[in-house]
């Protein structure tokens, strides 16, 4: 693996644990801030703020390029909201009176921040006579597709004229929602006089079709009838970002562990949620000679909230495990995997045997009890070697083609070493002769 695990890393894994009851955090939907209504040939602000998935202010972790569809206009705006900053602001110009549109979206159509579209009315001089007869629009914000539990809604219900332009009148309008009645606030939804439109906040605690068709009071204005059309308002599952859990996520061992990976959809709270429909996942690991998952697809079915994998590293090191082409957040994990002391232990052991035994096999004269003596000899000094040698010499074995294996290549190297030179040593200093001299 290309990223080794230091003391940094194990202390930043035994101070967060585990994801599992951590709720999606970064950029997740957009919020457009615009007025309902501006004046004609006057420019107009209009704030575009990044949010997490429980509609709270987050600053970007980095530039986030997002596309703008201003009202009249027929190609899109591109902004940044900068690396560090939760918001931006465009201006915004009609010269005409009317109705329209700012679209925002993300540049990137892979990102899984979701869009935003606010209504906003460009107001005629004072002077103007609407033209009879009047309509009721209504219109949602962010979105007409919205989280059940999670989001709420900004309902903006407008008069407008015969001509689409928007119109006020001398006396009150209420509008009433009877079957939807629970679901907005203030209840009912009323019209200033003088004033073109009127707003309501519009939540769900359930998933479903919220259909709000509006009555009018008084139904009439001027002598002919408000005309009124009806909004449907979709609220879906609150499922917001797919986790990936590993478990265990860090592992110190002598063999290379079975890792079983959890992939599943979570709500704004950090919960299980489950899926509404069939989910198909991509996995992805990094870096991808990292190790090796048995199943990279899987499909997250209807009514079910997790489904398992297992991962496989192939060397010691840290992965990250990632998922691409799912459209909404990911939480992505790591996998922290170190061979144990002894597996290192087993290699100088082993090379400390070769080591001896082709020191001794080198001399002219040896016979099988001699080979078999060293033999034994090397094994213990080419473990001994590889413990002590790296606290006596500053002597590393290190190759640049080598650096993943550096650690096992030291191991190969002082066993060889100590097991080559070691027993020779001892004999020298526990030999007769060397005590004498």
């Amino acid at each position: 693996m290309s990223r080794r695990l230091g003391l940094t890393a194990l202390l930043l894994l035994a101070t967060t644990g585990t994801p599992a009851a951590q709720a999606p955090t970064g950029p997740a939907r957009i919020s457009v801030g615009a007025p309902p209504m501006v004046a004609t040939s006057t420019p107009s602000t209009v704030d575009i703020t990044l949010q997490d998935a429980r509609g709270k202010p987050v600053t970007a972790d980095r530039d986030i390029q997002l596309k703008v569809l201003k009202p009249g206009a027929a190609t899109h705006e591109i902004v940044t909201v900068p690396r560090g900053s939760s918001s931006t602001q465009i201006s915004v110009l009609e010269n005409r009176a009317g109705l329209g549109e700012v679209v925002v979206s993300p540049l990137d159509t892979s990102s899984p921040i979701r869009s935003a579209t606010s209504e906003i009315a460009f107001a005629p001089p004072q002077a103007y006579t609407p033209v009879l007869p009047l309509s009721l629009t209504l219109s949602v914000s962010p979105r007409l597709q919205l989280f059940a539990g999670v989001d709420t809604g900004k309902l903006i219900a407008r008069l407008v004229d015969s001509k689409g332009i928007p119109a006020t009148t001398d006396r009150e309008i209420s509008v009433s929602f009877p079957e939807s009645s629970e679901r907005l606030a203030p209840y009912p939804l009323r019209i200033p006089a003088g004033l073109a439109y009127g707003t309501a906040s519009v939540s769900s605690t359930s998933a479903g079709r919220l259909v709000l068709s509006p009555l009018v009071e008084p139904p009439t204005f001027g002598g002919t009838p408000i005309s009124t059309q009806r909004l449907d308002v979709e609220f879906v599952n609150q499922i917001v970002a797919l986790r990936l859990l590993a478990d265990p996520r860090y592992v110190k061992a002598f063999l290379r562990p079975d890792y079983a990976v959890k992939v599943g959809l979570i709500d704004a709270q950090g919960n299980w949620i489950a899926s509404d429909n069939d989910r198909t996942v991509v996995l992805r690991v990094d870096p991808p000679a990292a190790g090796r998952l048995r199943e990279g697809e899987l499909t997250i079915k209807r009514g079910t909230s997790v489904v398992q994998t297992t991962y496989v590293p192939n060397d010691e090191g840290v992965a990250k495990l990632s998922a691409i082409g799912t459209g909404l957040q990911v939480q992505e994990d790591e996998i922290h995997f170190l061979y144990a002391w002894s597996y290192f232990i087993m290699f100088a052991a082993l090379f400390g045997l070769f080591g001896g035994v082709t020191k001794q096999a080198l001399k002219r004269k040896w016979n099988p009890k001699q080979l078999a003596i060293n033999a034994a000899l090397g094994v213990a000094c080419g473990a001994l070697a590889y413990i002590l040698a790296p606290l006596i010499v500053t002597l590393t074995f290190k190759p640049e083609q080598l650096k993943e294996a550096s650690k096992l290549f030291e191991a190969i190297a002082w066993g060889f070493i100590g097991g080559g030179s070691g027993p020779a040593l001892l004999g020298q200093i526990f030999s007769p002769s060397g005590s004498g001299k």
